[in-house]
């Protein structure tokens, strides 16, 4: 999934520090919050506890609001906001935000008209920050991708959990379209069908469906966030992933 391969591009991301000397990229900003989202799952996983426990989940989530009050005091400086943006040319500062599934960081930027003016921006892909809010990148290759994917993105589970209702991309996407995104279903439609293509699969590598027919019952829901959504919670309860 092309999301995913960018996701695990800038996973190498500890709190972020409101005086960072101003010529950082977004990704390195938030360089410092993977170190330590990696080091809580390290420290839970030395317990025996597992990463998508109540506990570690929680304490991920205060880190990221933690993190994102730093954040969010780097951005008070007009300069700060200047280099964000002129050196963020692996991905534009809202749409990593974005992909991360961080709706704090997306906030904080959003309270910005420059970055504001980014909502309705298609990447290279033609793809908008709406779309890649819809499609989970951090998440949606359990539901249809590549297992290989899974250590790139552990220290996400404890953040971004599997319980549907309280996914941070819900919010995210909600704070897009307060902030004037455009939603285009039938291109987000598209876009999940091209990244879940099990025809793609090689035998080693490519998407495969989590369940039979996921692929179809996705495209064919009315929403296909909350389709992925659901589907990502069915299959982590049938894993025991969600405790009762």
């Amino acid at each position: 999934m092309r999301w995913l391969r960018l996701l695990l591009l800038v996973w190498p991301l500890a709190a972020v520090a409101a005086d960072r000397p101003p010529t950082a990229d977004m990704l390195e900003v938030l360089r410092p919050l993977e170190k330590q989202l990696k080091g809580l799952a390290e420290q839970y996983g030395n317990r025996g506890i597992p990463p998508y426990s109540t506990a570690f989940i929680e304490t991920s989530r205060t880190a990221v609001r933690d993190a994102a009050i730093d954040f969010r005091k780097y951005l008070e400086d007009p300069k700060n906001r200047a280099t964000l943006r002129d050196q963020s040319a692996e991905a534009d500062p809202l749409t990593v935000a974005i992909l991360m599934g961080f709706p704090d960081f997306v906030e904080a930027l959003l309270a910005y008209p420059k970055f504001r003016a980014d909502v309705n921006k298609p990447n290279r892909h033609l793809e908008t920050p709406w779309i890649v809010a819809i499609l989970l990148p951090a998440q949606a290759w359990m539901v249809c991708g590549d297992g290989h994917m899974m250590g790139g993105t552990l220290a996400f589970f404890g953040y971004l959990g599997f319980d549907a209702e309280r996914s941070p991309y819900r919010k995210v996407r909600r704070l897009l379209e307060e902030a004037g995104a455009t939603p285009q279903p039938e291109q987000a439609r598209d876009a999940w069908l091209r990244n879940c293509d099990p025809s793609q699969f090689n035998g080693t590598y490519g998407p495969r469906e989590s369940s039979p027919g996921v692929r179809q019952r996705v495209a064919d829901a009315p929403d296909i966030q909350a389709a992925i959504l659901a589907e990502l919670e069915t299959l982590a309860r049938s894993h025991g992933w969600i405790r009762p």
